[in-house]
């Protein structure tokens, strides 16, 4: 039986697209990190919801 993959978040909380792009891809914090040209501590914090990213930023 095939396991049901869960759909993304609706995109209200940029920690939680975030966090399913990168289990979806099987990666790392800091393998996602370096796909956005940041630090793994910024992707930590905004998963966490301890850091909102501006519109800037997420662009």
């Amino acid at each position: 039986m095939a396991q049901a993959v869960a759909a993304p978040p609706d995109g209200s909380d940029a920690g939680e697209v975030i966090r399913w792009y990168r289990q979806h891809h099987n990666l790392t914090q800091q393998e996602a990190a370096d796909l956005l040209n940041t630090t793994q501590s910024w992707v930590s914090k905004v998963e966490k919801g301890k850091l909102v990213p501006g519109l800037a930023e997420l662009r």
